[in-house]
């Protein structure tokens, strides 16, 4: 169920989240909590709820005092248009003499407003009101472009580009930031809770059963074998698979792996995209000026890559690895995951891809130089490819 919990009272915060919790076993997407006017006039403009639970009294600002009527001004606010127009409200305050003044305007808007008192019948009343919501199949949300990032550095990459944050949220205990741009649409980030293979495939099928979306991506940072692509290089990968899937015998080691294609359409566009002569000046002066960059521009590729789910700092544990795929060029520990389910799930998603920055060789000379270069050029990469991918959909 996706709920809005406009609120700045931690302890209020606690308790209502609890009782939701205790009684909405279908949740699609947890409470979605925001703690000022301008945050939830925001949020409210761009993203559907089926159920927003108010508190009359919160701050206009973020650092300003609590205001007795921002409350009434928001409702006001969603009534009058955008995706929560009908939406059901139910108001929940701590002063009971203001539950008494609003009770009538609040009627008007057929909205149910009642005092969070230690009698427990707010407690009644929105069990009633979120059973009501939750009793039936909720359908997964619809947005346009679901990103994976591993890390916060990579989602931070973001920061730079031109799709603004909306809110923070819970996804079936999953780490989302919804997202924005006139040309991207809405989406979401996915920040994986771990690095690795498991927590990729796990996580971004989870992502799929809440949201429906024609476009996955990843981004970040990934390694590079010596002599197929040079530090700083963006790559794509062309497809995956994990390079630990078989069996180790007494003759070495007998791959036996699963290889998930991107789809040739995407793959078509971003080969386009990638031919464009003044693509990573453009993506650099998008930037700025960054602690390091790379000793020489690269022009992108789409490569091979293999996927798995340990750190390899030893270039000789490559060997096992390039004997599987003469071209295989970059080494990650979530591509292939995030490919997995993508290519699992039904409908069947027209674009996946993912798009990393190579930071190191897979060697001893491992650094964290180029993860802020990295993590924001893959970033802006990403941006692009949802506008051109929207466009052909």
């Amino acid at each position: 169920m996706r709920i809005l919990l406009v609120e700045d009272s931690p302890e209020k915060i606690e308790a209502i989240v609890k009782i939701i919790t205790e009684i909405s076993s279908k949740s699609v997407i947890e409470p979605t909590v925001v703690r000022t006017m301008s945050e939830a006039v925001k949020t409210t403009s761009l993203l559907q709820f089926e159920l927003v639970i108010l508190d009359l009294m919160i701050p206009y600002m973020p650092g300003s005092p609590p205001s007795s009527d921002a409350g009434y001004e928001l409702l006001r606010e969603m009534r009058k248009s955008g995706p929560n127009q009908y939406t059901k409200v139910v108001s929940i305050s701590a002063f009971p003499n203001e539950v008494l003044e609003y009770r009538e305007k609040f009627d008007k808007l057929a909205v149910v407003i009642t005092a969070f008192d230690d009698d427990g019948s707010w407690i009644s009343t929105l069990k009633a009101i979120v059973s009501e919501l939750d009793g039936g199949n909720q359908s997964p949300r619809t947005i346009d472009f679901l990103i994976v990032c591993a890390l916060d550095e990579e989602r931070e990459g973001y920061n730079l580009t031109n799709l603004s944050p909306v809110s923070d949220s819970s996804v079936l205990g999953l780490n989302i930031r919804f997202m924005r741009s006139d040309e991207c649409g809405i989406g979401a980030i996915l920040r994986l809770s771990s690095m690795g293979l498991v927590a990729a495939t796990y996580e971004v099928s989870r992502a799929l059963q809440a949201f429906s979306t024609r476009i996955v991506a990843m981004s970040g940072i990934c390694a590079g074998f010596t002599g197929k692509v040079s530090m700083g290089q963006l790559v794509c990968a062309s497809l995956s698979w994990e390079y630990q899937a078989g069996k180790w015998s007494t003759g070495g080691f007998e791959i036996a792996p699963i290889q998930v294609p991107m789809p040739a359409g995407t793959r078509a566009i971003i080969d386009n995209y990638f031919d464009d002569p003044t693509l990573l000046s453009r993506i650099e002066a998008g930037i700025g000026r960054m602690a390091a960059l790379p000793a020489e521009l690269s022009k992108p590729k789409i490569v091979p890559m293999a996927t798995g789910s340990a750190v390899i700092a030893d270039e000789s544990r490559l060997q096992h690895i390039k004997a599987q795929h003469r071209q295989v060029a970059a080494l990650d520990m979530e591509t292939f995951g995030v490919y997995y389910a993508a290519h699992q799930q039904v409908p069947q998603i027209p674009h996946y891809f993912s798009i990393k920055t190579v930071v190191d060789l897979a060697d001893s000379g491992k650094s964290d130089n180029l993860h802020a270069y990295g993590s924001s050029v893959s970033a802006h990469v990403v941006v692009d490819l949802i506008k051109l991918l929207r466009k052909s959909i």
